[in-house]
């Protein structure tokens, strides 16, 4: 794979600092903050309520097929929404002031099947580095079910992938829980990206026997 390197100009430089100089003013002149507002922490609120309603709805119901099916599946789109809609946020550690309080609604990742410090490195280091690259940016991976790039090989079932896309998406959280998570932990640590300890992997194993034992 291609080693890809970013070498700013001075002109280019410049230029992203007047951006983050013209948002931070923005927020200042018009008096609001950039961290949650009321509508985030009823939006947060509600996401969290629907996971745990669906997820009990889905125990409670267990006799009725379809209805358990439909809440099922429901629960299963809510992780989606988790992970894109608060904890996103959270792991960028910009829906709260304090570093804990964020670190903590971060970790609500881990009920979703997917390890937070794997994020971090997948996400908030390689995502952002290399946006929308091919073969470095692992956001974008669709393993032939999704074509997320012009470099990915077209298959014919593509064409119908706007109709498909969201339950797939819904199915983000097992990838990450049964594949992709492992397959990232031994990627990250050859590239020394993550540092595989003790108190890693103990914490790796006792956040994915939750997601495992709760499922």
């Amino acid at each position: 794979m291609q080693t890809i390197k970013f070498k700013s100009t001075e002109e280019e430089t410049s230029f992203f600092d007047e951006i983050k100089k013209n948002v931070s003013d923005y927020f200042a002149e018009s008096n609001t903050s950039s961290l949650a507002n009321t509508e985030m922490i009823v939006k947060i609120t509600f996401w969290i309520l629907f996971w745990a309603v669906s997820l009990i709805g889905v125990i409670v119901f267990k006799d009725y097929f379809f209805i358990a099916f439909l809440l099922g599946t429901a629960h299963m789109l809510s992780h989606a929404m988790i992970a894109f809609n608060f904890v996103h946020d959270a792991n960028h550690d910009a829906v709260f002031k304090s570093k804990q309080a964020n670190n903590i609604l971060a970790h609500f990742i881990e009920l979703l099947g997917v390890n937070r410090k794997i994020w971090l490195v997948a996400h908030n280091q390689e995502h952002h580095t290399f946006i929308n690259i091919h073969k470095h940016d692992s956001n974008i991976e669709g393993y032939g079910l999704l074509r997320l790039c012009p470099e990915d090989k077209w298959f014919r079932h593509h064409k119908f992938q706007w109709l498909y896309a969201p339950f797939v998406y819904g199915l983000g959280g097992l990838n990450f829980a049964t594949i992709k998570d492992f397959k990232l932990i031994s990627h990250y640590s050859k590239k020394e990206k993550l540092d595989v300890t003790f108190r890693f992997l103990l914490e790796f194993i006792f956040f994915r026997a939750v997601y495992l034992t709760y499922l």
